[in-house]
C-alpha cells in the first residue's frame, strides 16, 4: 500500500474503520461482480450548444482539454478494472458521464479495450449534460431489453434532471433487471430539495412494483448515486417502504469503511445497491451474502487536511487540476449462478 506519510500510517494502524480498504480479489466461476461508480465529471472537451457544459471545454473555467481528458479516461479505467479482481466487473453502472462518446472512448480507448464490453445508453435533458450509463461484458451477459424512465416534475415543467436506465439482462436460463440511478442533488439544501428525490423514488417504485406484482419472485438492482442515505425517507420510506416490501438495502449495515463520499467531516452511502428478494433465491442469480462493499482502493485516496483522516482523490481542488478519479468511491457487490 502507497503511504503518504506517518500521519496516514498512524490512521490505518488505529482505526478499525480502514480495517479493510479493499475487495478481495475475486476468480469467476459461475459468479458476476456488478458495480456502480459515480466517476465525477467525465466531460469530452467538444462544447455542446445545447448543454452548459461550457466548464469542462478548453477556454471553460476549467480549461479541460484533451490531454486531461484522456487522463480523465485512463484513471477512470484503472479504479474500474481494480473493482473487478483479476478480471474487470461484468456489469458497471456509471453517473456524470456527458455522453455515448465518452462511454465509447473508455471502452475503446483505455485499457477496458480487451474486455469486450457493450454499452447502454440514453441522453437525458439534465440541463449541465450529465447522463447515467451501463457498461456489460458481452460474453458474459445478454442485454434484452433497455430503456430510459423519464423524470417530469408536475410542479415545474422547465426543471429536467437525469432519466433512470433500466436495462434487462439474461444470464443462462435467468432474467434480472437494473436501474441505474442519480437522483437530484441538494446544492440547494436538503430539505429544499427533498421533494425532488421523493417524486424520483415514486416514479421509480412505481416501475418496480408493476415488476414485482407480474412475479413476486423477479430480480431487480437498483444502484446509483441518490444524494440521499439509507436512512433518508425517499430511500427508508419510498423506494423501499414498509407496505410490502420486497427491496434489501445493501449499504445499510456495512461496517468496513465509513461510506462512498465525504462532504466535509461526514461520510456517508449516497451510492447504494438494492436489492429485491428475488436474489435470495436458492436458484439461478443469487446474490452472495456480505459482498457489498466500497472499493476503498489507496490509489483513490488522499489526506483530508482540512477535515482529518481521508478523502477520495479528486481530479479537481477547487479549479485547481490535479491528476485524481472522484469525489466518489465505486461500490461492488457479486453474485453466483446456481443450477
Amino acid at each position: 500500500m502507497k503511504l503518504y506519510g506517518a500521519a496516514f500510517l498512524v490512521l490505518i494502524i488505529t482505526s478499525p474503520c480502514f480495517a479493510q480498504l479493499t475487495p478481495e480479489l475475486f476468480e469467476r466461476n459461475n459468479e458476476i461482480r456488478m458495480v456502480f461508480y459515480n466517476v465525477e465529471n467525465l466531460f469530452d472537451p467538444a462544447d455542446d450548444p445545447l448543454t452548459r457544459d461550457e466548464e469542462f471545454t478548453p477556454d471553460g473555467d476549467r480549461h479541460w482539454d484533451k490531454y486531461k481528458y484522456y487522463e480523465k479516461l485512463n484513471r477512470s479505467a484503472k479504479a474500474l478494472i481494480a473493482t473487478g479482481g483479476f478480471e474487470p466487473p461484468e456489469i458497471i453502472g456509471l453517473c456524470e458521464i456527458e455522453n455515448k462518446k465518452v462511454l465509447t472512448d473508455l471502452i475503446y480507448n483505455t485499457a477496458l479495450k480487451s474486455y469486450g464490453y457493450g454499452i447502454a445508453h440514453f441522453e437525458s435533458r439534465d440541463r449541465r449534460g450529465i447522463d447515467v450509463g451501463l457498461l456489460y461484458q458481452k460474453d458474459k451477459v445478454a442485454l434484452i431489453n433497455s430503456q430510459k424512465i423519464l423524470i417530469d416534475f408536475p410542479w415545474d415543467k422547465n426543471y429536467y434532471t437525469r432519466d433512470i436506465l433500466w436495462a434487462t439482462f439474461a444470464l443462462k436460463q435467468d432474467t434480472f433487471h437494473v436501474f441505474v440511478n442519480h437522483w437530484p442533488s441538494r446544492w440547494r439544501g436538503q430539505l429544499e430539495t427533498e421533494q425532488s428525490r421523493m417524486f424520483v423514488a415514486q416514479t421509480l417504485r412505481k416501475v418496480t412494483d408493476s415488476l414485482y406484482e407480474n412475479n413476486s419472485l423477479v430480480k431487480i438492482i437498483v444502484m446509483g448515486d441518490f444524494n440521499d442515505t439509507p436512512t433518508d425517507k425517499s430511500i427508508k420510506d419510498v423506494l423501499i417502504g414498509n407496505d410490502n416490501p420486497y427491496f434489501i438495502n445493501l449499504m445499510i449495515d456495512i461496517s468496513l469503511f465509513p461510506g462512498s463520499n465525504k462532504y466535509r467531516n461526514d461520510w456517508t452511502y449516497i451510492d447504494q445497491m438494492i436489492l429485491s428478494e428475488g436474489f435470495k433465491m436458492q436458484n439461478g442469480l443469487g446474490y452472495i451474502d456480505k459482498s457489498a462493499l466500497p472499493c476503498a482502493f489507496d490509489f483513490l485516496l488522499e489526506l483530508d487536511k482540512k477535515n482529518m483522516g481521508l478523502k477520495p482523490k479528486r481530479t479537481f481542488i477547487g479549479f485547481s487540476y490535479q491528476p485524481g478519479f472522484s469525489d466518489h468511491l465505486p461500490i461492488k457487490a457479486d453474485f453466483k449462478f446456481v443450477d
